[in-house]
This record gives structure tokens, sequence and C-alpha cells, in this order.
């Protein structure tokens, strides 16, 4: 719900602009179109590559020609990933949930520590780091002191057709 919240509220913010959703495979239900602006698009992305790997290489690998395909002029991912290969223009803003990867790796699954070789690189060469609290932001600075991005931006977003403030829900009783 976390990327949802913050597509729906830029969408609405730029109506003017368009956004692209890559979906990796043509049966995708992650990405539910109900309730979005008309100006988030859904595109189906999947490729021989997509079906047979994981998503992750996907991203690295498919994801650059799409951007092109697309004429996108900023990558945004709530996966800590840059894909290799994006066009040289091309802004791209990652998100931090946090940084288990390097406090806590003993405790994650093996298929996410592989992922945690792309982390290093996203931190350190994105344009735009986005993390989701003060504490996730002054980890990142400490672990990635030398970065593209000088400032890390600090904010959350909430889909408001799931959560509700507790007077809301008091009142609606």
């Amino acid at each position: 719900s976390f990327l949802r919240g913050v597509l729906a509220a830029w969408a609405e913010a730029c109506p003017s602009d368009s956004f692209f959703v890559a979906l990796p495979r043509p049966t995708d239900n992650t990405f539910k179109r109900e309730g979005l602006p008309d100006n988030i698009l859904l595109r189906d992305c999947s490729c021989w590559l997509s079906r047979r790997f994981p998503n992750l290489l996907w991203l690295l690998l498919a994801m650059p020609r799409w951007a092109r395909r697309l004429k996108a002029e900023v990558f945004f991912s709530a996966l800590p990933c840059v894909p290799y290969a994006l066009p040289r223009n091309m802004k791209t803003i990652i998100v931090v949930h946090d940084v288990v990867n390097i406090e806590f790796k003993e405790t994650m699954q093996w298929t996410n520590r592989m992922a945690n070789v792309f982390f290093s690189r996203a931190m350190k060469s994105a344009d735009i780091l986005w993390a989701n609290s003060n504490y996730t932001r002054e980890r990142v600075e400490h672990y990635y002191p030398t970065r593209r991005c000088r400032d890390i931006f600090v904010g959350c977003a909430v889909d408001r057709t799931l959560f509700h403030p507790l007077t809301e829900i008091g009142r609606a009783h």
C-alpha cells in the first residue's frame, strides 16, 4: 500500500504528467487499478526474462529497455535497487524502508540476502533517496556517507482508502 499511496498522491498533485507502472508479469495482480487517478497507467512489460527468473532480475536487466520505450524521465522504485543501463539523463528516486539487510542480515532469507548486493549501489547512485523514517535516514547517512544525493527526504505515504485516523473511525461507529 506504500507504493499505491505514493503514486496516487503524486499523480493527483501532477495531473498533467503520466505515471507508468511497469508490471513484469501479465497476470500480476499485486497492483489493482481501482481508485487510482487516470494518469497512472499500468503497462504489461513481461518478457521471457520475467517468466523464467525472479522479478529482481527483470528489474535490473529489462526495465531500462521499458524506460526508454516509454520515454520516462524519472525512475521511481519502492525497492532499493537501481537498474543497470538506465538512460543517463533519467533521474532515479529510491525508497529506503530500513537497513535490516545491514544490521541484522543473519535474520534474512537467502533470497533477500542476494538482493543486498544491489542495495549499496542504489544508496550510492540514486539522485534522490526517500527514507520512511528519521532513523532510517540517519542509518543510511552513517553507512553511506559518500553518495550522489546529499540530502535524504523523509516521509511516508498512507493509502487513505485503507487507513483512517482514529478520530474518523470513532465517528463512523
